[in-house]
């Protein structure tokens, strides 16, 4: 703010120079204060006041300390004006700091504690001018060219140099370096001094000459006028009018300063400036009277209404206070749409609440909260389409890495990849984040998100949460399980806890006791079919009671060609389900494990001796889905194409030549308890076709599957190993 005391009604020309002349700096705000000195004089002081907030001062070549303690680091803005000495170290540091010429400068600093702090410092230089003197008006009159005159602008006298002098017009007068003018030709003209204040200010001084003329009459005494005018209307009046008015004129000030300023401007461009500060100021517009609450316009000629609540948040209306058709509304961080009004942005209404696009272009949108913030999560994602309020649109949520996921239930999201584009399925993990435990892939199934499918190609598994008493969440990673998931597998569309029933393979590891299966003897598992595994009886069974545990009356003979009815197939049912066994006989007990995880299958009709097409034969068995832990025909006789695939160590193929079989397949073979000795005695039964006869065949002690123990119908003796089905999981303890 320009102060100017004035004491005599006289001096208003002297007023007019000073506030067009003075040129207010940034680095604080100049109190330009005038005392009337003498009849004609006016004294103008220059001081600085509450320009800067808690500023310090130094002057020139003045050195002061700043205390720190454990200081680090010190730095200045400006060492040009103001330069510092320091040394880190613990405990109570000085930094000192010297003013070296006048301006403002910044001292920060940072301690060992992690403190850092800022500091202004305000330079002061006494040698620079203070003060000036003003006589005569500020006006310099020559009745005709040739005479000098002193100069109206008086300092002291050890600063005068320091003011730089010269002439707009040298045809009319001319200036030597302590101001004093030559009148050189008839007209008008203005000085110009120019000076660095005490506080280091930019500042110029005008002195208005007139040769053999009358400069209340002068075009450069009205552009004064007009100049000063304009910068008053600017400085206190610029609420009344309307921007576009104010820019006209501002434009024209401008030009006035440039024309009045310029060293031989030409007289047309004088008047040519005249007439344009004439121009605005009469072109001024008055701002219409608005109704209470409307603001505006802007520079685009909008009018705005605030909503109240949220802050922050501006109706578009007419000049009336109308909405508009359709209502729009603006964000604006600043709280002031008018002013700056570059910063608006378009902001969305959906039931009531408020949302804007964040960051632009991101086709993210945030909710205005009551404070005028926006909410960073959850918000909104405007869908493919790219348009907030439509049926696309998705609630997404922010992670800590800043990115933006839309929840499709069951703790299953996927990740904003773009403006319009959404990442793949991806199960949040345990702790339910994307982000820090992200499990792909995930799929649909029948209205259930499961993580896979995992595990081998030809044999793949899912994780999901339980159909029936589940959290309802998918909890699991593709490494592990977690909460109330559980494994699954996809069969005909459709997930099941079992494991699909294709074709057995070796299975060569687990051996379960007698005592976990409830029987007399170990079995030995040798294949295995989704969740289900083929186990055979170490030891054979003892068919007869009477001369129990003796081979040669335990045997049985494998009359008629084929396996139902056979003595076989009766003893193996008799010893399961203990329904008819001779007294004494070996039999399963009645709470035997095995009976819970037996499961029915195929056994009975499957052919079962014979190298088929793939050298094996046919006959290979497999378990259904139903458990069934007391019926008849659940437990059976293997059969050549089983004892060849799973448990044995050759077998003759369709080449009729022998051939070894697998490793899996030999090293279950030697977990059997196969007598050696009397050949009739050292072989497992193993099935001829099911329901029609045929020829029969036996696994021998060697290892080595017989294509047929003998031909026609005729009977041989050979001991009864029984195989079973059962639920893989009787293995787990």
């Amino acid at each position: 703010m320009i102060k100017v005391i004035q004491k005599k009604a006289g001096a208003a020309r002297l007023i007019a120079l000073l506030t067009a002349a003075i040129v207010i700096m940034t680095a604080c705000l100049i109190n330009v204060s005038a005392t009337l000195a003498a009849a004609n004089d006016i004294v103008v002081r220059l001081e600085c006041e509450s320009g800067i907030s808690e500023a310090r001062t130094v002057e020139a070549g003045q050195t002061k300390p700043l205390t720190a303690f454990s200081l680090n680091q010190a730095y200045s803005s400006k060492p040009a004006i103001a330069k510092i000495d320091y040394t880190p170290g613990s405990g109570i540091n000085n930094i000192e700091v010297t003013g070296v010429e006048a301006g403002v400068a910044s001292v920060s600093y940072s301690t060992k504690t992690g403190i850092l702090s800022v500091l202004l410092y305000q330079v002061t230089d006494n040698g620079n001018v203070s003060a000036y003197t003003i006589r005569d008006g500020g006006e310099a009159y020559f009745s005709e060219p040739g005479v000098t005159k002193a100069s109206p602008v008086g300092v002291t006298a050890g600063n005068r140099d320091r003011i730089e002098w010269r002439s707009t017009n040298t045809g009319v007068a001319t200036v030597d370096e302590s101001g004093d003018i030559t009148a050189t030709g008839l007209g008008a003209a203005i000085v110009i001094g120019s000076f660095t204040d005490k506080w280091g200010v930019d500042r110029d001084l005008h002195v208005l000459v007139g040769v053999g003329v009358v400069l209340s009459d002068s075009d450069l005494g009205r552009l004064l006028e007009l100049i000063k005018e304009g910068e008053r209307v600017l400085a206190d009046e610029a609420d009344n009018y309307t921007v576009d008015s104010l820019e006209a004129l501002a434009g024209a000030v401008a030009g006035g300063k440039e024309a009045l300023d310029g060293s031989g401007s030409s007289e047309q461009e004088i008047l040519d400036a005249i007439g344009a500060l004439e121009s605005a100021l009469g072109g001024l517009e008055s701002k219409p009277v608005l109704p209470p609450g409307v603001i505006g316009p802007d520079v685009n000629g909008n009018y705005y209404k605030p909503v109240g609540d949220p802050a922050n948040i501006f109706e578009v209306v007419d000049g009336n206070g109308d909405s508009l058709d359709p209502q729009e509304y603006v964000y604006s961080e600043s709280g002031d749409p008018v002013g700056e009004c570059e910063d608006n942005r378009p902001a969305d209404k959906e039931d009531g609440m408020y949302y804007v696009e964040d960051p632009e272009g991101s086709n993210i949108y945030k909710k205005v909260e009551g404070e005028g913030g926006l909410k960073d999560s959850p918000a909104v994602w405007g869908g493919p389409d790219g348009a907030f309020g439509t049926a696309d649109d998705e609630e997404v949520s922010m992670f800590e890495d800043g990115t933006y996921w839309v929840h499709v239930g069951q703790n299953v999201w996927q990740e904003v990849t773009g403006p319009y584009e959404l990442g793949e399925l991806t199960g949040g993990g345990p702790d339910e984040s994307p982000v820090t435990s992200p499990a792909q892939p995930v799929v649909l199934v029948d209205g259930k998100y499961y993580i896979g499918p995992l595990g081998p190609k030809d044999d793949p598994y899912y994780y999901g949460d339980k159909l029936v008493g589940g959290d309802g969440l998918l909890n699991s990673t593709a490494g592990a399980l977690h909460g109330t998931d559980e494994k699954y597998y996809l069969v005909g569309g459709k997930m099941t806890n079992k494991r699909p029933i294709t074709e057995g393979k070796p299975a060569n590891g687990n051996i379960l006791s007698a005592k976990d299966a409830g029987d007399s003897s170990d079995w030995v598992e040798i294949a295995r079919n989704g969740d289900y595994s083929l186990i055979v009886r170490k030891d054979y069974i003892n068919i007869k009671g009477s001369n129990y545990g003796n081979p040669l009356f335990q045997c049985d003979i494998y009359t008629g060609g084929k396996y139902v009815g056979s003595s076989v197939q009766s003893a193996i049912n008799k010893w399961f389900t203990g329904v008819g066994i001779e007294a004494g006989a070996d039999k399963l007990s009645k709470d035997a494990r095995l009976r819970d995880f037996t499961v029915e299958n195929n056994a009975i009709g499957e052919i079962g001796s014979g190298p088929g097409a793939n050298g094996f034969g046919s006959g290979l068995s497999k378990p259904t889905h139903t458990h069934n832990g007391k019926d008849s025909n659940v437990a059976f006789a293997l059969s050549y194409g089983e004892a060849a695939n799973y448990v044995s160590k050759s077998y003759k193929g369709a080449d009729n030549e022998d051939k070894p079989s697998s490793s899996a397949a030999a090293a279950n073979f030697g977990k059997v308890n196969l007598l050696k000795g009397n050949k009739l005695h050292d072989s497992l039964w193993l099935r001829s076709p099911g329901t029609s006869s045929g020829t029969m065949s036996a696994l021998g002690f060697d290892g080595r599957v017989y294509q047929r123990l003998t031909g026609g119908a005729n009977g041989e003796a050979a001991m009864v190993h029984p195989a079973l089905w059962v639920e893989t999981a009787i293995f787990d303890k």
